[in-house]
């Protein structure tokens, strides 16, 4: 047997997980039909339910608050009965949405990047970490990945995590971890160099220091070849997927996740939308109305995690906006695709004069600029708004121009008084991430 699958599998016995197992499970389920994988939700959901409402506090009095019997829950169209569960719920919840069994289920607790406001905290089961590596692993499977392949990691915390029981777990993972609180010419060097010395099959990354790193080899007339890479936790902008597939000679798999809820998507061969693990997870769009929103209508994203016990989330606001295709995909995978993201309901920006902007508006044209490295709009509490820039070239007099121009197109279209400065100290949340709206 492949000593890197030994190693994987001594992770698994060590961690009391069978990420594995699960792994080899899920290659086989996404080429189930769409029927069939509903079949294997609506399963899972009746045993979720009558499970929380015999051990879950939360749940046992929302249920009998509403009316709500576990049998009367027979498939995810009966989740309308439920009310919808916001952060704000989980935090003023949180013992009573602990299973009643939770020392014997040993969990595991996690934490939300917090970008905005207090973190969210939450437990997991072990069961719960074993169906999430089985379904990354499937993800980067699309571009040729097999678990134990040397991989390159570049994210914060929230991936790598810190400490020597950390460094362990990423040898016996085969993996090579670079920081990325530093993005310098003189680090930025270094993860080149580290890059190609690896030899490294597959590159998981944030798409901002992947990016950095991209224009800094593309100034330097450097390139690498590697297998795939897969980007995950923050937004893909088109020119940034096309100038990192240029220098690294491959193709990029993004990852659309939320761990609190439990979903993952990700790109297949034909990049045709996010296909979701429904094996783990049911998600539904909610439209402004409250109501189940029509295939391939915007909405808020809701999910109700299939797999954790020992808090579950049922109807869970993750604060995402999308829409749901059914159109069967030519890989032939079962799996419906998120086939639109509209961003978190967070990158919205209330103006002071009333106005709410969806982020991408900012986005669309700022990215639109030549030259154009990072940008960060910055609201105050005042409800005035601001940006800060950085340029490819400090010293280029076009981007100065540009960025004067659109300065004064966006104070003209929003009508406020908006300013744009060249400036590099961005905020980023704890774990690393590169929001591109931030509200002071």
């Amino acid at each position: 047997m492949n000593i890197t699958i030994l190693k994987l599998q001594l992770i698994d016995i060590m961690l009391r997980r069978t990420s594995l197992i699960e792994y080899n499970q899920l290659l086989y389920s996404q080429y189930c039909s769409p029927r069939e994988l509903k079949q294997i939700q609506n399963y899972k959901l009746k045993k979720l339910i009558h499970y929380a409402y015999n051990n879950v506090p939360y749940y046992t009095n929302v249920m009998n608050s509403y009316g709500i019997k576990p049998n009367h829950i027979q498939s995810q169209k009966d989740l309308v009965l439920f009310p919808i569960l916001t952060k704000k719920i989980i935090k003023e919840n949180f013992s009573c949405l602990l299973s009643t069994k939770i020392r014997s289920l040993r969990p595991v607790r996690k934490i939300t990047g917090g970008s905005t406001g207090v973190p969210l905290q939450y437990l997991i089961t072990r069961g719960v970490e074993s169906v999430s590596w089985g379904s990354i692993w499937r993800a980067w499977n699309v571009g040729g990945y097999s678990p134990g392949d040397k991989v390159v990691v570049l994210a914060g915390d929230s991936i790598i995590g810190r400490g020597i029981r950390r460094s362990i777990y990423h040898r016996l993972n085969n993996w090579i971890c670079l920081g990325i609180s530093v993005l310098d010419e003189d680090h930025l060097k270094y993860m080149y160099d580290m890059i190609k010395k690896t030899s490294c099959k597959l590159i998981y990354a944030y798409p901002t220091p992947l990016f950095v790193l991209a224009q800094y080899m593309k100034q330097h007339n450097l390139a690498l070849k590697v297998g795939h890479i897969v980007t995950t936790s923050e937004m893909l902008f088109p020119d940034q997927r096309n100038i990192i597939e240029h220098v690294f000679n491959c193709k990029i798999y993004d990852l659309y996740g939320a761990n609190d809820g439990g979903v993952l998507g990700f790109e297949c061969e034909y990049f045709n939308g996010y296909h979701l693990a429904m094996e783990k997870c049911i998600t539904e769009i909610v439209d402004s109305s409250g109501q189940i929103a029509r295939d391939s209508t915007v909405g808020d994203v809701i999910l109700t995690d299939l797999e954790n016990y020992a808090m579950p989330f049922i109807r869970y606001e993750v604060g995402d906006r999308g829409a749901i295709s059914n159109v069967p995909c030519k890989c032939n995978r079962g799996l419906n695709r998120l086939e639109l993201m509209c961003g978190r309901i967070k990158d919205f920006v209330e103006l002071g004069n009333g106005k709410i902007i969806d982020g991408s508006y900012f986005t669309k044209r700022f990215r639109a600029i030549p030259g154009m490295l990072l940008f960060q709009i910055v609201q105050k509490p005042s409800k005035s708004i601001y940006a800060k820039v950085v340029p490819f070239n400090k010293n280029e007099t076009r981007f100065l121009c540009d960025i004067g121009k659109l300065e004064r197109t966006i104070s003209f279209e929003l009508s406020i008084d908006f300013h744009i400065k060249v400036d590099d100290s961005f905020e980023r949340s704890q774990n690393q991430k590169f929001h591109y709206i931030i509200k002071e």
